[in-house]
């Protein structure tokens, strides 16, 4: 890990934290997603989504995963404590209601992509095309639990409502910025895995192995992702 720390702080990362992660990715404090005991007071009020985790709780659900409604005055604090049971899952959408399905998402906040099998070659590659403009700049970088693999956070300057057409489009920018992001220079992995804008991952900061790093990347908009 300390070889990963001075590559990333060769291309200008440095060591964050998951709370700082998770309040640029929100807005939080920008009022997208809705907060405690909050309702629409007339009918002109917009409906707001919420995000949504989904929790091993072994002590009160035997271990099945629970999912639970983030709210955004307690959402660091609902995430602190996720961090501290075996598993959670977390994407970057919010939801109308209490069902997590593309049917009632409401906002994307972002796009996670995972790279796989990655050594410091590897990790080097990549940053060096970023910095070369032949990737985008990620916002954050996560080391994953295993410290072979990361996760790259392109947090956007708005959230995007997720029409259907929009739906549609934002699968496809994914899968061709996968395509760009994933490859023999950048991953041992051969066998590419692909997945949609929604996909959920492990809480940033879960395991000790997990750390945030920062790069200085004003928030992205779609078509600046999808210029690449």
């Amino acid at each position: 890990m300390g070889d990963f720390d001075a590559i990333l702080n060769k291309y200008g990362a440095s060591l964050s934290s998951a709370d700082l992660l998770y309040t640029e990715l929100f807005h939080l404090g920008e009022h997208f997603i809705q907060c405690t005991g909050e309702y629409r007071r007339t009918v002109n009020d917009e409906f707001l989504g919420n995000p949504m985790i989904y929790i091993n709780d072994q002590a009160n659900y035997k271990g099945k995963m629970k999912r639970y409604i983030l709210l955004e005055d307690t959402l660091l604090d609902q995430l602190h404590e996720a961090k501290q049971q075996p598993s959670n899952l977390i994407n970057t959408i919010s939801y109308y209601g209490r069902k997590k399905d593309k049917e009632h998402a409401d906002r994307c906040f972002g796009l996670i992509f995972d790279i796989d099998s990655i050594d410091e070659k590897a990790l080097n590659n990549f940053l060096y095309g970023m910095s070369n403009n032949i990737y985008p700049c990620p916002n954050y970088l996560v080391i994953s639990k295993s410290g072979k693999g990361m996760h790259l956070y392109y947090t956007f300057e708005e959230p995007v409502r997720l029409f259907p057409k929009i739906k549609v489009q934002l699968k496809e920018l994914k899968y061709t910025l996968i395509r760009q992001l994933w490859n023999p220079h950048t991953s041992n992995e051969k066998n590419i895995q692909y997945q949609s804008y929604d996909q959920s991952f492990m809480v940033a900061g879960t395991y000790e192995t997990m750390k945030v790093y920062k790069f200085q990347q004003a928030p992205w908009s779609v078509e600046g992702l999808s210029e690449y």
